[in-house]
C-alpha cells in the first residue's frame, strides 16, 4: 500500500492482557523468580552487602601483585634511573622477579613488558639474573624473531655473560644434553639437531632475527667459545651439514655411503662425485643465503661479511667464477656497508674481479661522493685500490676513482674547498703506486717490484688473479677484456700528468 501504508507497517500491535498465574508453595523451588529462603545455618552477618559469597576473613598477603603492564610499569620506574636508591631498586627488582616468575618468555614479546625485562637484566644481582637467563635461554630461538622480544635477546647477550651465550646456542643449534636419541639415518646427529640445522641460517636471514644472530657470534667469541662461533659460522656456509660430506673428504669409511662395488677405482669416482655434488649444494645454499640478505637490507652484518668472504675464496678454489659475477650484481648497492670492514672489503675484492663491466660501473656509482672517505678507511680502500685496478674503462676509473684523491683541477682558480689532496698514508700510497709502476716492474704472471713497499693482504688483493685469465661460465667469457699490463699503463699516463699539475698548482 501507498500513503500511510508505511505508518501502518511500523506500528506496534499491542500485546494481548495476560493473567498472573497464582503460585503454590510447593511451587517455589522450580520457579526460576522465586526468591530462595535462607539457610538456617547462614551466617548472614558474614555475607557482604550485596547478599553473595560469604566474606574472608584478610590477611597480611593480600596486596596487590605487579602482574599487570601498569603496575610492573610503576615498579621499573623506580629501578630503570641510574641514580636510583638500591635498597628501592632492589626491592622493586625483586616484586618484578616474583611476579612475573614463569612467565617471562611469553611477557618478552610485549612492548612495555619486554622494557621491564631489558632494565631488569641489566640492574638485577647475578643470582637473579642466572634465573633469568635459564628461563628466557631455551626460548632464546623464538624470541629472536619477534620484534620485541629481540631486545631482550640482546639485554640477554649484553649482561649475561658466558651462561647466556651458551644457553642461546644450545637453543639455536638444538644441542640439548638430554636429547641424545640417534635416528636411523646415515647422519648420527640427534633428531633434535637434524631439525635445527638451519635454524641459525633463517635467523640470521631474518629481517628482525638477523641482528640478534650476529649479537650471539660476538658474544661467543668475546667469552672464549671461538669454537662454537666457528660452528655457526659453517652453518651459513652450509658445511658439515651431513656427516657423509665428511667422511668422503676425509676418506674415512667411503664405503657406508657408497654402493657396494666391485672395484676400487668405481668406488673413488662414486666418492669424488657425491663430494663434488654436495660441495656445489653448499656453495648453492650460501648464494641463495647471502642474495637473500642484500634483498632484505641486511648486508650491513658483520656476520655477512665474514659470510661473503668464506664463500668468495670457496668459489675462487674451485673456478666457480661464474656465481660471483652473479652475486656481484647484488652486492654493488650495498658496498659501502660491506667494504667497513677487512672481510667484508676483501670478499668485495673477489667480486669486483669478476664482475661484468656494467656491475662494476655501479661500484663506482655507489662510491661516488666517497672516494676520499673510503681511501682514507682502514679497510675499503682496497676496495677503491683493487676496482681502480681491474677496471676496463680507465677513464672513468680515473675520472672518478683516483682524480678525486688529486686537485679538482691543476688552475690555481680552482676553489680550496674543491680541492681535494690525499693527506692520509692509505691515500698517498694508493695514487703513488698507480703512478710510479711501469712496463718494466710488471712480469708475464702480472706480478710487480713493488711488493716489497707492500703489506701482505695488499699484496694478496692486487698480485691474486688477472681478471683477463677468469673464465667465466661455459662460453669462455673473461672478466676482463684488456690486460693488466695494458690497463696500469692507461692509468699511470693519466695519473702522472695530473699529479704534476696538482703539486705545481698546489705545492
Amino acid at each position: 500500500r501507498e500513503g500511510n501504508g508505511a505508518a501502518h507497517h511500523h506500528r506496534k500491535r499491542p500485546r494481548p492482557a495476560t493473567t498472573a498465574k497464582a503460585t503454590t508453595p510447593g511451587d517455589e523451588k522450580n520457579t526460576s523468580r522465586a526468591k530462595k529462603r535462607p539457610r538456617a545455618d547462614d551466617d548472614t552477618s558474614a555475607r557482604d552487602h550485596k547478599g553473595g559469597r560469604p566474606k574472608r576473613p584478610k590477611r597480611d598477603d593480600d596486596a596487590p601483585k605487579p602482574t599487570s603492564a601498569d603496575a610492573l610499569t610503576k615498579l621499573w620506574n623506580k629501578f630503570r634511573v641510574k641514580m636510583a636508591d638500591p635498597k628501592v631498586r632492589t626491592a622493586a627488582i625483586a616484586k618484578v622477579l616474583t611476579a612475573t616468575r614463569g612467565r617471562l618468555a611469553s611477557l618478552a614479546a610485549r612492548h612495555a613488558e619486554a622494557r621491564v625485562i631489558q632494565t631488569t637484566l641489566r640492574y638485577a644481582d647475578p643470582e637473579q639474573r642466572a634465573a633469568m637467563v635459564a628461563e628466557l635461554a631455551p626460548a632464546f630461538l623464538d624470541l629472536a624473531k619477534l620484534p620485541y622480544a629481540r631486545h631482550v635477546c640482546l639485554a640477554l647477550l649484553r649482561h649475561g655473560g658466558k651462561d647466556a651465550a651458551l644457553g642461546a646456542f644450545r637453543s639455536v643449534t638444538g644441542s640439548t644434553q638430554h636429547d641424545k636419541t640417534k635416528t636411523p639415518q646415515s647422519s648420527g646427529k640427534p633428531k633434535k639437531q637434524q631439525q635445527h640445522h638451519g635454524a641459525f641460517a633463517k635467523l640470521a636471514a631474518h629481517a628482525t632475527g638477523a641482528k640478534v644472530a650476529d649479537a650471539l657470534v660476538t658474544a661467543l667469541t668475546a667469552c672464549g667459545e671461538t669454537s662454537k662461533a666457528a660452528e655457526l659460522r659453517s652453518r651459513l656456509l652450509f658445511e658439515g651439514a651431513s656427516t657423509l660430506l665428511q667422511k668422503l673428504a676425509t676418506g674415512d669409511a667411503a664405503t657406508t655411503a657408497t654402493k657396494k662395488k666391485t672395484s676400487a677405482g668405481a668406488a673413488a669416482d662414486e666418492k669424488d662425485t657425491i663430494v663434488t655434488r654436495e660441495a656445489r649444494d653448499a656453495r648453492e645454499k650460501t648464494d641463495r643465503f647471502l642474495t637473500r640478505l642484500t634483498d632484505k637490507a641486511l648486508a650491513h652484518h658483520a656476520l655477512a661479511h665474514e659470510t661473503l668472504r668464506a664463500h668468495a675464496v670457496r668459489c675462487a678454489e674451485v673456478g666457480d667464477f661464474a656465481r660471483l659475477r652473479t652475486l656481484a650484481s647484488h652486492f654493488a648497492d650495498a658496498a659501502l656497508h660491506v667494504a667497513s670492514s677487512r672481510a667484508g672489503a676483501l670478499g668485495l675484492c673477489h667480486l669486483v674481479e669478476c664482475a661484468d663491466a656494467k656491475t662494476r660501473k655501479r661500484f663506482i656509482k655507489t662510491l661516488k661522493g666517497k672516494v676520499a672517505a673510503c681511501a682514507d678507511h682502514a679497510h675499503a680502500y682496497l676496495l677503491v685500490w683493487r676496482l681502480a685496478d681491474v677496471c676496463d674503462d680507465t677513464v672513468a676509473s680515473f675520472d672518478k676513482l683516483l682524480k678525486p684523491l688529486l686537485h679538482a683541477s691543476a688552475d690555481a682558480s680552482t676553489p680550496e674547498d674543491e680541492a681535494i689532496v690525499p693527506g692520509s698514508r692509505r691515500a698517498t700510497r694508493l695514487v703513488a703506486w698507480f703512478a710510479a709502476c711501469s712496463d718494466d716492474d710488471d712480469d708475464d704472471d702480472g706480478k710487480t717490484k713493488l711488493s716489497t713497499s707492500l703489506d701482505a693482504t695488499e699484496v694478496d688483493v692486487l698480485e691474486r688473479r688477472r681478471p683477463e685469465s677468469l673464465v667465466v661460465g661455459d662460453d669462455d667469457l673473461r672478466a676482463a677484456k684488456k690486460t693488466t699490463r695494458q690497463r696500469r699503463a692507461e692509468l699511470r699516463a693519466l695519473v702522472r700528468p695530473a699529479l704534476a699539475a696538482a703539486v705545481t698548482a698546489r705545492p
